[in-house]
């Protein structure tokens, strides 16, 4: 662990090195605000498993690559760089699908709260 706020998460890429990635637009191109994410996050299978190679057997969460593969194949890299057809996710991007689904969700609360309070005001409910 560090003591220092503003740590930053490092990365591994399938050469085995690590890194950091960048967020600065001065660093990027072609960037494109995400579409609507509903289907995406409907269609992901959160899982719960173990690995073979555990011997304990311990029960963790996530995706399975080969299924998140057919429902968003950009975030499903080769583990490393052999030929040997392993997959991993890249996990951190996860945040931002769900941050934009999130959005959308609150833009449909807030429009159905706008929807009931006008109801309300036309309807009255007697207590």
């Amino acid at each position: 662990t560090t003591d220092v706020v503003n740590a930053i998460a490092v990365v591994i890429d399938s050469a085995g090195q690590l890194g950091t990635t960048s967020s600065s637009r001065i660093l990027k191109d072609n960037i494109v605000p995400l579409a609507d994410m509903k289907s995406i996050v409907a269609n992901l299978k959160p899982s719960r498993f173990s690995f073979k190679s555990d011997i304990t057997n311990t029960l963790t969460y996530g995706l399975i690559a080969d299924e998140c593969k057919e429902v968003i194949p950009d975030i499903v890299v080769p583990l490393t760089d052999q030929e040997d057809g392993l997959e991993t996710i890249q996990y951190h991007h996860i945040p931002i699908i769900l941050l934009k689904e999130v959005q959308r969700l609150q833009i449909l609360t807030d429009r159905q709260e706008g929807i009931i309070q006008q109801l309300l005001e036309h309807y009255p409910i007697d207590s």
